[in-house]
């Protein structure tokens, strides 16, 4: 054989080689793939959150941005400001994903002045209250129901503190344990179903009276101030009521307040007494009104965690909300502080996460005083971190509280100590910013979420070294 053919073989062998390497490559990287189950499924096309996450809809929506939402939510929030989906969107939305439904909001123990020329801070105040009940229900309910109101100890009616979005005097609050105001509210979200709506939101279904009113209420029946408990059982009574009415559609509540408070032996509790189908846990590890750098303790931390842990493993469906307001509460929020807050929140709630019903939203300011929904933003890292299933619950070590995944780790530190804490993670990971770390350092109250990094199994050797001489 030649000098000029054996180069020739040389050469051919190691263009197969080449290519056998390279499909074996393949062939790896996609059992990788099948091998990082998302810790959930949504149906789509474009960027898809791996993390279920929430959209909450108060402003029109464009044909794309319609197209966005079926491809990337199975759970949508209309809670509408000066614009409602209409039923043409709504039935639009169910054809491109079947999977998703689509909740209808609403107060759960409230009724609107909406004529009146109130001094609203937000310019849709007036609209959203006309969006919960119309004038001329308003009319009717104040003619010949005012037994449903609710009044203080001086007999005067139960408003609203004035806050960045409504003339707190435009609400008025009425009795959740008034049986004609529990028909009225079961009858007017049935309207919501009709419409094209697979279910509910009832707001302020919450376990304690809300601190937004301006005064306590006088419990008809007992001529008191309502207690709590009087106040829970009330409200388990006109939610339970609600859904034996509206049947198998959807009815979420705000009922689980914060881990602190359930964990006080709160009896009756929403949780186990009402009969819904689940809820949202609207403050989770901070309420949207407290200051950016305003955390809980490390105690009150982990029964929010524990909460989330309890809710997330039973049937019920779990919506687990962080938000950071802005004006007036949070004017100069920096863009550190925002992320620190996101990345706490977000880690906390993957650390108590079971099964595959729960969602996980976190609104910044620019949220609050633009309505641009940045939490949908389709370059958000952390709802697209592959991390895979849990191996096992959390756990306490090195100072920080873990948990690890098939395909990544989350680690926090709620620590009250003021200190940051370094650990070996005993292998190579990657941060949502694609920095490749074997260990990690936390200050206090962060977290961190990290995948599991699988480059050194796909390297496939370059050409060249296969045509050296």
């Amino acid at each position: 054989m030649s000098k000029a053919t054996k180069g020739c073989l040389k050469h051919l062998i190691a263009f197969i080689l080449l290519i056998a390497v390279m499909v074996f490559g393949s062939l790896l990287y996609n059992s990788i793939i099948k091998m990082q189950k998302p810790s959930s499924g949504v149906v789509g096309k474009l960027s898809q959150p791996k993390q279920k996450t929430l959209a909450t809809l108060h402003w029109s929506v464009s044909p794309d941005y319609l197209d966005y939402l079926a491809n990337n939510f199975e759970l949508i929030q209309e809670q509408p400001y000066n614009y409602e989906l209409t039923t043409q969107q709504i039935n639009e939305l169910h054809s491109k994903n079947p999977n998703s439904k689509i909740l209808r909001y609403r107060s759960s123990v409230e009724i609107f002045d909406v004529s009146s020329n109130y001094q609203d801070p937000a310019s849709w105040s007036q609209s959203f209250a006309g969006r919960q009940n119309t004038q001329a229900e308003w009319d009717d309910i104040w003619a010949a129901h005012q037994d449903w109101f609710l009044k203080n100890e001086n007999g005067q009616y139960i408003h609203r503190k004035t806050g960045a979005e409504m003339d707190g005097k435009r609400a008025y609050l009425v009795d959740p344990a008034n049986p004609g105001w529990q028909s009225w509210l079961t009858q007017k979200l049935q309207q919501y179903i009709d419409y094209g709506y697979d279910g509910v939101w009832l707001d302020l279904a919450a376990p304690t009276y809300w601190s937004g009113w301006g005064s306590r209420a006088i419990n008809p029946k007992t001529g008191k101030a309502y207690t709590n408990a009087e106040w829970r059982e009330a409200i388990i009574g006109l939610v339970s009521k609600v859904k034996q009415g509206l049947g198998n559609k959807l009815v979420i509540i705000n009922g689980l307040n914060i881990g602190k408070e359930y964990y006080n032996n709160m009896s009756p509790h929403p949780l186990e007494e009402a009969s819904v189908d689940g809820f949202c846990f609207e403050g989770f590890v901070r309420w949207g009104n407290e200051p950016v750098g305003k955390f809980r303790s490390e105690a009150d931390w982990k029964k929010d965690v524990d909460l989330v842990a309890k809710v997330s493993s039973s049937s019920k469906l779990l919506i687990v909300n962080t938000a950071i307001y802005g004006k007036p509460y949070n004017p100069n929020a920096s863009k550190e502080d925002i992320e620190r807050v996101m990345n706490y929140a977000i880690a906390s709630y993957l650390l108590g996460k079971n099964g595959s019903s729960s969602y996980v939203r976190f609104s910044p300011p620019s949220y609050y005083d633009t309505g641009v929904p940045s939490y949908w933003g389709k370059d958000l890292k952390l709802y697209h971190l592959q991390i895979g299933d849990p191996v096992s619950s959390y756990y306490y070590k090195g100072n920080l509280y873990q948990r690890d995944f098939t395909t990544g780790k989350v680690l926090v530190n709620p620590s009250d100590t003021n200190k940051s804490y370094t650990i070996n993670l005993g292998g190579n990971y990657q941060t949502p910013d694609g920095k490749t770390v074997n260990q990690i350092t936390l200050l206090p109250k962060t977290g961190a979420i990290l995948t599991k990094y699988h480059t050194n199994l796909l390297r496939v050797p370059k050409a060249a070294n296969f045509f050296k001489p």
